[in-house]
């Protein structure tokens, strides 16, 4: 038997990281929530439901990444917890390279697509 749920918006999300991670800082938990649900919106084989959210935000605080602009390489090794086929990786790939720049941080957080390399906007401050 199969149920759909929606997702939780971002504010029930936030609730449920703080809950389930009382420790995460609140710069990160916006910004894994906000990058989760970013994520959501992409065409991928397999969409991240909340307890990849939830094994994103610990895989980073695991690394001490209090904010995900500091250390790209990691945020990038924590990925798997929340793209899990090799299709998904590849459209992630595609994106991420073209970020990895110095100074340019990451800027996919806030309207842009994944496979978008127009248009970019910085991620405003929370």
């Amino acid at each position: 038997l199969y149920t759909y749920v929606e997702y939780p918006n971002r504010t029930t999300e936030l609730e449920i990281l703080k809950a389930r991670c009382p420790e995460i800082e609140s710069r990160l938990a916006e910004q894994v929530v906000g990058f989760v649900q970013k994520l959501r919106e992409e065409d991928l084989e397999k969409t991240p439901g909340v307890a990849e959210m939830l094994d994103f935000a610990c895989a980073l605080m695991g690394l001490g990444i209090a904010d995900l602009t500091e250390n790209l390489i990691a945020l990038q090794s924590t990925l798997t917890t929340l793209i899990k086929t090799q299709n998904d990786q590849a459209i992630f790939s595609m994106v991420f390279d073209s970020f990895h720049r110095p100074n340019f941080g990451l800027y996919f957080l806030k309207d842009v697509n994944i496979g978008d390399r127009i248009n970019v906007k910085p991620l405003e401050t929370v």
